[in-house]
Formats: C-alpha cells, sequence, structure tokens
C-alpha cells in the first residue's frame, strides 16, 4: 500500500528576475533543490537521498499537469492521484510521499522552495523521513508562475510493471 503523506503550500513572491527558460535550466534548478533538500538530511543526521530518473517522470508530469490544467492539488481534476500517475509511468511502489510548491517571481527559487518546506510540518516530515532513500523533482513554469513536485519513496518498494 502506498503511504502517501503531503502538505500543499502555496507561496507568492515579488522578485523580479529573469525566467527559468531552457530544458537544461529547469533540470539544473531540480537539481539545486534536491541538494538543498540532501544538505537538511544530513544536518539531521540522515543519509542522503538518491535521484531515481523514474520518480522524476511522474513529478514532472504532474508539475505540467498543474500548470496547464490551472489546479494546485496532490489530486487532479479528474481524480489522478500519486498512486495513479505512478501507474501511468509503470511504477508500483509501496512506500512513497510526495512535497508540491507553488510561486511566482522568483529567478532562484531554490532555496524558497526548500525553506518553505522545512517550514511546514507535513513537507518536512516528507524530507526528514528516514524511510524515502529515492527522490525526484520535476518542476514546470507557465508565464511566471512555477509549480514544483518532489516524489519521495523507499527504494526497495519500487517495482517496475
Amino acid at each position: 500500500m502506498t503511504r502517501l503523506l503531503s502538505v500543499c503550500f502555496f507561496l507568492v513572491g515579488f522578485f523580479v528576475g529573469h525566467p527559468v527558460g531552457a530544458e537544461e535550466s529547469q533540470v539544473a534548478l531540480e537539481k539545486q533543490i534536491f541538494e538543498l533538500v540532501n544538505k537538511e538530511r544530513t544536518t539531521a543526521g540522515l543519509a542522503e537521498l538518491k535521484w531515481d530518473d523514474r520518480l522524476a517522470e511522474p513529478a514532472r508530469y504532474h508539475s505540467e499537469r498543474m500548470a496547464k490544467l490551472e489546479f494546485f492539488s496532490h489530486v487532479g481534476p479528474d481524480r489522478e492521484d500519486l498512486k495513479d500517475r505512478f501507474a501511468r509511468f509503470g511504477l508500483r511502489v509501496r512506500t512513497a510521499g510526495e512535497n508540491i510548491f507553488k510561486t511566482r517571481g522568483y529567478d532562484k527559487p531554490s532555496t524558497v522552495v526548500v525553506k518553505s518546506w522545512m517550514e511546514s510540518k507535513g513537507h518536512k516530515e516528507n524530507i526528514l523521513d528516514p524511510a524515502f532513500t529515492e527522490a525526484a523533482i520535476g518542476i514546470s513554469k507557465v508565464g511566471d508562475i512555477m509549480f514544483f513536485t518532489q516524489v519521495f519513496a523507499a527504494g526497495q518498494s519500487i517495482e517496475k510493471q
């Protein structure tokens, strides 16, 4: 059974910045946020998470859907949830979690995202959950609004269908 512990958070920033444009920039930002999350884990005495490309697919997909369909939730307008997104990408994950975030106006939002997640009880619990060993982040941008999805899993619980 998939365990989903999640909390939604929205922060609006008003800094004028350069847009995240190219896919290459987006992947770099995903990895930067991932590194900051791992810094929080090591500061708390936990092992670092490993980046898992299998988890990046549903994370990116969910951020893209939130941006295109103009919603902000763990569950899509069609009721699609994390378990459904895993199935879409041929994954079965028994132990998983998800954090989402939405912001606007930040040129380099990585520190804002991680700081906000760490100030939110549910997000922080996901980040510092020792059961999670793998994770990935997906980002999508529409105009000046950015959507972030972070997916966590216990590595031994990920199965390719």
